[in-house]
């Protein structure tokens, strides 16, 4: 049985990149609701503008307290690998045990980090590519199952459908209000 942790100060790496994902999200909902407001006096620009004061706030409340509960939980992050399971444990998080038959995919982003997927969409594990002894992970987990990986284009291509569909929605609101 093997044991891995993540290092500590790689949080910092995580922030970064959760801080760029959230900003992404804000700028997209300050978009839609530019787009879903009317402009046609100066009541709507003043609602419009409440709305978007108010989003920030919500999301610069939410961002923040999101950082400080991930700065607690990120070093107790732990990762047991024995012969026929693999076990995720973290402070405030239930554990997430898959046994070696139950893996239905292994992937490995193109940011580093390894997912661990089975049958039951919500019973899955994140491997972050921070975790001290990744290759040693990777190595073990490959004779378990083949590790595929996935591109940035499948990325784009998802992210590309998702906004599609967000602003079909916001063209679906507008015309239909």
């Amino acid at each position: 049985m093997n044991t891995y942790d993540v290092r500590p100060e790689s949080f910092e790496v995580f922030k970064k990149r959760m801080l760029l994902i959230n900003g992404l999200v804000i700028l997209s909902l300050v978009l839609g609701l530019i787009f879903v407001f009317p402009f046609r006096d100066k009541i709507g620009i003043i609602a419009l503008a409440i709305a978007i004061v108010l989003v920030l706030i919500i999301a610069a409340f939410a961002i923040n307290r999101s950082i400080k509960r991930m700065r607690e939980v990120w070093p107790t992050y732990s990762l047991t690998i024995d012969d026929d399971f693999i076990l995720k444990t973290q402070l405030h998080h239930s554990d997430i045990r898959i046994d070696r038959e139950e893996i239905k995919t292994i992937k490995k982003s193109f940011t580093g980090d390894l997912v661990i997927k089975t049958d039951e969409w919500r019973k899955f594990i994140i491997i972050p590519r921070s975790l001290n002894g990744l290759e040693e992970v990777e190595g073990l987990l490959t004779q378990w199952k083949p590790i595929r990986g996935t591109s940035i284009k499948a990325l784009i291509f998802s992210l590309s459908i998702a906004i599609a569909i967000f602003f079909g929605f916001l063209v679906l609101v507008r015309h239909l209000f």
